[in-house]
């Protein structure tokens, strides 16, 4: 039984336990192994995550942080034009380049220099932690996948995203990392960027990318990581049978980013119950702990692109 909660894409809607592929009962979609239902919150998106897996106390701090972002967002009356959360890439030669020209072009910069010289045309994309969904609406303008769907933990991103989806092949589903409501080798290219750090089992995370990508898939991965974790990972992702295609160091890229745009976002996203110290380390503003580990040396930020034998 096959999924048509994206009639255009060739990824499969699963349950995140079994992973048997859902099917309609008219009101929800179910799964035939274990008979849990899943539902519709808005549109065509649906909440796939199963409730034990909501309960994690670390997911709800995540949950909460993009919450509390999307309403300071929302107070400034810019919630609307907001729909990147990254620390953005610029070329070292344009230090001195005017930043005021375009809001989102250091953040759409990153997400081509992490998508390089991958086949995107005609391709089924997941895109797991899609954030407001600034990487989805880049990915069809610029580079023409057959589908994308987006996936987030946190219901107002997905929300968010769905009220402004215009687009037949976009899909957007609250889902966990650790668990993908995906079926086996149904993607294409898998797309993450900026989110490994938020999940306490990464290397469950990095289990699912594999099983969820098709032999000769692409795993796009962008991320900030301690060192020791990077180094884990490689040796992780090795022995799932990942080849390493492409790695390239970007860290004084993107805290060059950080720099010339901090001083706006800072202003963007102003004080709001206590949560605004966890806001703005996460998007990368001078000052904070990650930002400063960086320019230390103790934590790096990698373009890596694997391929899925």
């Amino acid at each position: 039984m096959s999924s048509q909660i994206w009639p255009l894409s060739g990824l499969i809607a699963a349950c995140p336990r079994c992973k048997a592929a859902l099917y309609d009962t008219g009101g929800a979609w179910e799964c035939p192994d274990c008979l849990t239902s899943y539902l519709n919150v808005e549109g065509n998106s649906y909440r796939l995550t199963l409730d034990d897996e909501r309960e994690s106390e670390h997911k709800d701090s995540v949950r909460h942080m993009f919450t509390t972002m999307h309403r300071m967002l929302e107070s400034n009356g810019l919630s609307r034009f907001s729909t990147f959360v990254n620390w953005g890439y610029v070329d070292l030669k344009d230090r001195d380049e005017p930043q005021a020209q375009a809001v989102h072009r250091n953040s759409v910069r990153l997400l081509r220099e992490a998508i390089g010289d991958t086949c995107v045309n005609g391709k089924d994309v997941l895109e797991i932690a899609c954030g407001r969904g600034g990487n989805v609406t880049t990915l069809c303008m610029e580079f023409e996948p057959k589908s994308v769907v987006g996936l987030d933990l946190t219901e107002v991103n997905v929300l968010f995203c769905q009220s402004r989806n215009r687009r037949e092949n976009v899909y957007f589903c609250i889902g966990d990392a650790e668990m993908l409501p995906i079926g086996t080798a149904c993607c294409d290219i898998v797309l993450v960027i900026e989110a490994a750090d938020l999940f306490p089992n990464i290397n469950r995370f990095y289990d699912e990318v594999y099983r969820v990508l098709k032999p000769g898939g692409t795993f796009v991965f962008a991320d900030d990581l301690p060192l020791f974790k990077f180094e884990e990972g490689e040796r992780y992702l090795r022995s799932l049978g990942f080849d390493f295609a492409f790695v390239k160091d970007i860290t004084e890229n993107v805290l060059l980013s950080s720099d010339l745009a901090g001083k706006r976002r800072y202003t963007t996203l102003q004080r709001e119950d206590g949560m605004e110290d966890a806001v703005h380390e996460t998007i990368g503003l001078p000052g904070t702990r990650i930002y400063d580990e960086m320019r230390e040396g103790t934590r790096q930020y990698k373009l890596t692109r694997l391929v899925k034998p």
